[in-house]
């Protein structure tokens, strides 16, 4: 074992090769088993911060879509269009990543409404504190925002959607809400102390 370890350090390439074959022989004795545990683990943490961003990505993509509609681009469809794939993919290639999936998207939100904040210019409370999007609407091909329904962000559009910004720019956060239903945007002031 003191030369796997040794090659490890050395030529990692070569280390899993040889590694590879010890365990296909059965020879689990002679393997490096503490750095193939260690190299497993690495590797599921590796698939789960790869969700996590592909998330981040493409949330942060919509929070674009929705909050800059005046801006939207084929460029920005792309994006969405290639996140909500590559995260389908990655979760088919490793279901157990499903499990926690909700927890794992609000992770992504903290790192989505960042990036939306800086490359939007817009004031962070102009984002929802928390993560507007359900795991089905993230992954439907057919969400876009036009048609959503939200208590207060699904689709901020038109002269209320207009107005809604204006005002959630001055009015604290809480107190303001926006819902869209069906052909009438309505605008709700919630006046606490």
């Amino acid at each position: 074992m003191f030369n796997s370890v040794t090659l490890h350090d050395r030529d990692f390439h070569a280390w899993t090769l040889q590694q590879s074959a010890l365990l296909r022989e059965g020879r689990l004795s002679e393997a490096d088993v503490e750095h193939i545990a260690e190299k497993l683990e690495s590797m599921g943490t590796s698939e789960q911060r790869e969700l996590i961003n592909r998330l981040a990505v493409l949330m942060a993509h919509l929070l674009k879509w929705q909050f800059q509609s005046e801006l939207r681009s084929n460029r920005w469809r792309n994006t969405i269009n290639v996140q909500r794939f590559d995260v389908k993919e990655l979760l088919e290639e490793n279901p157990n990543l499903i499990n926690n999936l909700n927890e794992r998207m609000v992770k992504a939100y903290l790192t989505s409404s960042s990036l939306a904040v800086k490359e939007t210019s817009l004031n962070r409370q102009m984002f929802p504190p928390h993560c507007p999007f359900s795991a089905e609407q993230l992954l439907s091909e057919d969400y876009w925002l036009e048609n959503a329904v939200s208590d207060c962000w699904g689709c901020c559009h038109g002269f209320y959607g207009t107005l809604y910004r204006a005002v959630r720019q001055t009015v604290p956060l809480g107190h303001v809400r926006y819902q869209d239903q069906g052909s009438v945007g309505v605008l709700f002031l919630d006046w606490m102390d």
